[in-house]
């Protein structure tokens, strides 16, 4: 993101409170470094954002304050579809079934 970006603030506001979730959960959130020197954009940075926040939403505890920008994309532009729990089961079976024993998940 480049100086002098409006929505700057929102971004580093959103990335502190992702990674004071990390650290006092100790849950692994895969929240990569907050740098603002380039104006390549990093599509996998963006994805970690919205799979974060897909993530929240599905959960009972939801986005919470500070993370309305992320909320607004997913109103603007975001199709959640709901996958019946035995095909989730199933197909979390056959992944199970199919992993390398090497790979502890």
């Amino acid at each position: 993101m480049e100086t002098g970006n409006q929505h700057a603030d929102h971004v580093r506001r959103a990335h502190q409170g992702m990674m004071e979730m990390k650290n006092k959960t100790k849950i692994w959130i895969n929240t990569g470094s907050l740098a603002f020197k380039s104006k390549e954009i990093s599509a996998l940075q963006a994805a970690d954002v919205i799979a974060w926040g897909i993530n929240r939403c599905s959960s009972a505890k939801g986005l919470g304050k500070g993370f309305q920008p992320i909320a607004k994309i997913f109103n603007n532009m975001h199709i959640q579809l709901s996958w019946p729990d035995a095909l989730l089961k199933e197909w979390s079976a056959s992944v199970m079934e199919r992993r390398d024993p090497n790979f502890d998940i």
